[in-house]
This record gives C-alpha cells, structure tokens and sequence, in this order.
C-alpha cells in the first residue's frame, strides 16, 4: 500500500478536526502547509537531525483532503518509503512503521464510520 484514500460526507472543518485529534492523540506533531495539506510527524530516539533518521523512529505522514461541498477525500502517504534500507538491515522498521500507519488509516476510518459519514476507503 502506497496510500489510503478515506472518502467521506462531511464538511472540510469536520475532516480537519478528525484528522487532527485522531494524529495528535497518537503523539503525531501536525504541521499544516495550508489547509487541506499537512504532515504528521513522529519523533524517535534520534529525531529528524540524525543522519539516517529512519533508523531512529523519525517518520512522517503525509496528508492531503482534497473535494468539495460535502464531499471530501482523505489520502494519507504510506510512510515506508522515506526509511533507507540498505542490505535489508532495516526490515524491521519498515514493518514497524507499515503496521502504525495501517492503524492509523483503521483509526480514521473507524471514527468517520462511527459517525455514519465514511463512503469508501481505498488502499492502494
């Protein structure tokens, strides 16, 4: 999966503040480009500085909501691409954050479904 896709009914306010709450209560630091584009960062031992920040449990979410009116997509980034893994030493991280990403798309798409405004999610 490179990305997931959460399609929902709702205002863009609604979406925000989901995305919002749902990242920061899972210790992501959200930094909005404008506002319907942002990233949610993560922070490991080592941080973002560190020469091969992967290794150290630095990554980040991309994030994008893109629609109108009442209609909104949601697309996070799958962030396993940003981790450098020469000679497979790093498999572990790479697993490691695939498996908090994909919580955190069932997250999101559990609390927009609770709500009755989810109509798909599209991992691709």
């Amino acid at each position: 999966m490179n990305y997931a896709n959460i399609r929902v009914k709702s205002s863009l306010e609604v979406v925000r503040d989901q995305v919002r709450q749902l990242l920061e209560q899972n210790k992501f630091k959200l930094t909005w480009e404008n506002d319907r584009k942002g990233k949610a960062e993560m922070g490991g031992f080592f941080g973002k500085h560190s020469k091969n920040a992967s290794t150290g449990g630095y990554y980040f979410i991309d994030f994008e909501i893109s629609g109108i009116g009442d209609s909104w997509n949601l697309r996070l980034t799958d962030p396993t691409y940003q981790i450098r893994n020469p000679l497979g030493l790093n498999n572990w991280m790479i697993k490691y954050v695939k498996k908090q990403f994909e919580q955190i798309v069932e997250a999101l798409a559990n609390r927009f479904s609770s709500q009755g405004l989810i109509i798909e999610v599209v991992k691709s």
